[in-house]
């Protein structure tokens, strides 16, 4: 299994947010079975981190519970998460 072998995962930090489904295709996309069934079968524990690196990531950005320098660098120093203030509705 491929997945288990190249030890596979998600990178959260390259989450972007799209508002408009028109860009989202999945025609012709091309998908390694097994990462398609662990994908399947951990969706909602992937909806549950995703959404929560996103949450965290606003928190911080409104000042309602600002992170720690050193964690903030870590997970959001290359996020493209800052050039989506409108869609997440941050004040700038």
């Amino acid at each position: 299994m491929r997945s288990q072998k190249h030890r596979s995962g998600l990178d959260y930090t390259k989450t972007v947010i799209i508002s408009n489904m028109e860009y989202v295709e999945s025609k012709g996309a091309l998908l390694d079975k097994d990462e398609y069934n662990e994908t399947i079968i951990n969706v909602k524990r992937i909806k549950r981190e995703a959404l929560q690196f996103v949450e965290d990531y606003v928190v911080h950005a409104t000042g309602k519970k600002m992170l720690q320098e050193q964690g903030l660098r870590r997970r959001y120093h290359y996020s493209p998460l800052r050039y989506f203030h409108k869609e997440l509705k941050i004040e700038e």
